[in-house]
């Protein structure tokens, strides 16, 4: 058994179930870039920005195309409208539908395209994308939280084939991220520091689970990870807050992005996996014991009883091994 203290989440190692990397390679019929680049049916290709009106942001190239584009959810989990008519108290508290917000991010223009694939430079324009709209978005709105995140392929509850992600406000501190918060103070408050810092440090002089390293970013295979492959993209500067990054950071991080989700497609054959930036307000609690950080999830197991039973999770291997195997791949230049 392994323990995460970021998370204070414990995760069941169990070398005997233990498989070799390649084997959680997925067995898709076919990868993203086998599909056509355009698609006439599909609402974020080029041509489809009818379907997508309300535009919030859009990146162009020299001929003003876009290049990248934001809007609002079409089926928006949370609206920007007023509220109206609360119930608050007792045991049965309530929020109206119309309390926070819920925007798409379209990445590419090219419909067989992903991060993964993407040029560095592609990628840098989504993560510009993301910052800006944070940024934007709690300028204009009181919102407790706002999450940043991507999900790629239908096992991983991506609905739409085209490259993109999402972004939503919300007028509540979800639980898990509460505890996530207020487990880093506990730490930061017994004189420890920041708990992500230390961990940190402990990996780099560790090495072993280290995947991809640039001057301002690591990216990592965590000692106590839930599920195989899970990567950690962390700053090496103390920050609680992406949007607050400076540009020379996002180029930064656009390079280790690109490294990770085009080891994981090469590595493992295009796996669905959730993409989620896990970072505090900008003006808010966190500034000196939280700190923000890129979790990519490869959907390669699932939740059984013993999960949904526990909140534990058991992961058949070591994540050493997969760091190794990330690591050790060779990309095209």
């Amino acid at each position: 058994m392994r323990y995460n203290v970021a998370t204070r989440d414990w995760v069941v190692v169990a070398p005997e179930r233990a498989r070799r990397p390649e084997d959680f390679r997925a067995t898709k019929p076919a990868l993203t870039s086998d599909r056509p680049a355009h698609r006439e049916d599909c609402p974020f290709c080029p041509g489809g920005e009818a379907n997508t009106a309300g535009e919030t942001l859009r990146f162009c190239d020299s001929e003003e195309n876009w290049l990248v584009r934001a809007f609002p959810n079409r089926y928006p989990a949370l609206t920007a409208e007023p509220e109206e008519g609360l119930a608050r108290g007792g045991l049965f508290q309530r929020r109206r539908f119309g309390s926070g917000v819920h925007e798409v991010v379209a990445e590419s223009r090219l419909h067989n395209m992903t991060l993964a694939l993407q040029s560095e430079a592609e990628i840098e324009l989504v993560l510009r994308a993301w910052q800006q709209r944070s940024q934007d978005l709690f300028k204009k709105r009181e919102l407790e939280h706002l999450v940043v995140f991507k999900n790629h392929g239908v096992s991983a509850g991506s609905s739409l084939e085209h490259p993109h992600s999402q972004i939503i406000g919300l007028p509540v501190l979800p639980s898990s991220v509460r505890r996530r918060f207020d487990d880093a103070f506990r730490f930061f408050q017994k004189g420890k520091g920041c708990v992500f810092c230390e961990m940190l440090r402990a990996e780099l002089d560790d090495g072993t689970r280290v995947v991809f390293e640039t001057y301002g970013f690591v990216a990592l295979v965590p000692f106590a990870s839930d599920t195989p492959f899970t990567v950690w993209i962390v700053p090496k500067r103390h920050s609680h807050c992406f949007a607050l990054s400076e540009q020379t950071q996002l180029s930064d991080l656009a390079s280790v992005v690109k490294q990770v989700l085009a080891r994981l497609y090469l590595g493992l054959r295009d796996p669905d996996y959730n993409l989620i930036v896990r970072s505090a307000n900008p003006p808010g609690p966190g500034t000196h014991f939280f700190h923000w950080y890129i979790t990519v999830v490869p959907r390669l197991s699932r939740m059984a009883g013993f999960e949904l039973g526990t909140g534990m999770f058991i992961r058949s291997s070591l994540p050493e091994a997969d760091a190794a195997y990330l690591r050790g791949l060779q990309l095209e230049s």
